[in-house]
């Protein structure tokens, strides 16, 4: 199947959208979506954080201020609890707000970044392109939101997308790896399901592998 065959027959996830261009062969604008349960979760888990740690800060600041062990460890607790709030919130800004826009030409793709107007690009040489995967990026280890991403090897593991549902990883990928001339390595569903079903006959744990 021809590229333009692909995108015009296969229908177009949401939150992709092609732009037509006079100076590239393809264009694909991405904004992340899906996965509100994700979100949700993020910002009650941020807010509840944030309590916690005016909390810890007005006890820190009600204690003397005064030079010892005891003081010299709360700070180091303090810090380390503010950083992850802070961490978190950046994901969670980048998860919402975060857009790309993928331009394709008969050498090269320029993948450019823009997260409230800051904005960065990345160019990946056609020729440099080893191989486009689909990993499994939630949904283990305790992860309860399963979901999906898409990297390109080329000069670096390169993420294009992730955190999304299966399809939008896997339209993207076959989309790049056709435009590569290059297979696409996926992960099959159903192969999945079925080898997490005997895992969990046998008394597994049920974990899905990558296939």
């Amino acid at each position: 199947m021809s590229l333009y065959n692909y995108l015009f027959n296969e229908s177009i996830p949401r939150g992709f959208k092609l732009i037509p261009s006079n100076h590239y062969d393809y264009i694909i604008k991405y904004k992340r979506t899906g996965m509100g349960c994700l979100n949700i979760f993020l910002i009650v888990f941020l807010s509840s954080w944030l309590i916690f740690c005016i909390l810890l800060t007005w006890g820190f600041l009600l204690v003397p201020i005064s030079i010892s062990l005891e003081n010299l460890r709360y700070l180091i607790i303090l810090l380390g609890v503010w950083s992850i709030e802070l961490g978190c919130f950046l994901e969670l800004v980048k998860l919402l707000f975060c857009r790309k826009t993928f331009y394709f030409n008969q050498n090269q793709l320029i993948m450019k970044s823009n997260i409230l107007g800051i904005q960065w690009q990345e160019i990946i040489l056609k020729k440099s392109i080893k191989r486009v995967y689909q990993v499994k990026d939630g949904g283990e280890d305790g992860d309860t939101f399963t979901s999906w991403g898409l990297k390109i090897a080329a000069h670096d593991q390169i993420t294009l997308i992730y955190r999304q549902p299966y399809r939008k990883s896997y339209w993207l990928g076959e989309f790049i790896a056709q435009w590569a001339g290059i297979d696409f390595s996926y992960y099959n569903r159903k192969k999945i399901k079925f080898m997490s079903s005997l895992l969990n006959k046998s008394g597994g744990s049920g974990a899905e592998s990558d296939f």
